[in-house]
């Protein structure tokens, strides 16, 4: 991973600082956006843990003050690619807001001294009832701490990870520390590292729609993130606010044919998964599974609107990339 354009990647998000309701769900936002999954790619995560997370739920629980419950908690952090530690750490905060927030609410008043026990010959004073506001407050607590014991249970079985299958499990890629959800990145030509793959235009004039180019790194648009598929296969994936999400996908027909083009359907076949073979120098080949071929620079020409192009392997710099992981957009 590259600091020379002033990018570093940075932990997930840590409740740990949170003192209140509201700052523990600005925390989970962050988590959300660290993350770099929609609403809609949330739920799919969820989904895919055994889970049900609505994103209509989430977006919801995630504009409130208010604390969620411990199932959303422990839902979210898993669909967000934490593990079992992280779990626990963040539904452990969640109970220990939710536990003083009842205290704090049953303290309202001043606390009841002790009464002494009559002297001889005097009648024992009246004792009024606990007002029901008071009553109501201790009875949240027991119920919250009976709520919190559960949950340490439920973590302490359910601590063992899901037993994922090999066949679509994914494999780490050398070299290249992609979270378990993903991660931003720009991809850099070996032949013209000051330069990034970005949305461009087919030179020949045969094809209008956007297609991956080669382009200036500081057009921020589209954003590239990098999302593990199966094995050690990933999703190239452009963010755009406009036009949303395309999964970068090689065309094999028609005038766009060999040509890169960001799709809308991400799951639309094998064109559109890579494999990043390592080479020499922390270089990757960009290699689709439905082929033999790589993608490279088209012509060899290591200039600004380049195309990139899917052809036959040649072992040259021009089919050769660099990977630098970013941290997530503000």
């Amino acid at each position: 991973m590259s600091d020379d354009a002033g990018h570093e990647s940075i932990e997930a998000p840590s409740p740990a600082g949170a003192r209140t309701p509201a700052e523990f769900v600005a925390a989970l936002r962050a988590l959300r956006i660290w993350s770099g999954l929609t609403y809609r790619q949330v739920q799919s995560k969820a989904a895919a843990l055994g889970e049900v997370l609505p994103a209509s739920t989430l977006a919801t629980a995630l504009a409130r003050a208010t604390l969620p419950r411990a199932e959303f908690v422990t839902t979210l952090v898993r669909a967000c690619g934490l593990g079992d530690d992280e779990v626990r750490q963040w539904v452990r905060v969640r109970n220990e807001l939710a536990l003083g927030t009842a205290t704090a609410a049953s303290e309202t008043g001043a606390p009841e001294l002790a009464r002494p026990f009559p002297e001889a010959g005097q009648a024992a004073p009246e004792v009024a009832a606990a007002p029901p506001r008071r009553r109501a407050s201790a009875l949240a607590l027991v119920v919250l701490c009976l709520v919190a014991a559960l949950t340490g249970v439920y973590l302490v079985i359910s601590s063992a990870p899901p037993a994922s299958d090999p066949d679509t499990a994914f494999v780490p890629i050398p070299g290249l520390p992609l979270t378990a959800v993903g991660s931003w990145a720009l991809l850099h030509p070996a032949a013209a590292p000051d330069r990034c793959v970005t949305e461009g235009r087919d030179r020949t004039g045969a094809y209008s729609q956007a297609i991956a180019a080669l382009g200036a790194c500081t057009q921020v648009l589209p954003r590239t993130y990098l999302r593990p598929a199966r094995r050690d296969l990933v999703h190239i994936e452009w963010h755009h606010p406009e036009h949303g999400i395309g999964c970068l996908t090689v065309r094999e027909h028609g005038e766009a044919r060999n040509l890169l083009e960001p799709w809308p359907n991400c799951e639309a076949g094998d064109g559109q998964l890579f494999r990043l073979d390592p080479v020499d120098g922390g270089r990757y080949r960009l290699r689709p599974v439905h082929s033999d071929l790589c993608v490279g620079l088209r012509e060899e020409r290591a200039e600004d609107g380049a195309e990139l192009w899917h052809g036959p392997c040649t072992g040259r710099a021009d089919q050769e990339f660099t990977v630098e992981l970013l941290s997530p957009p503000a």
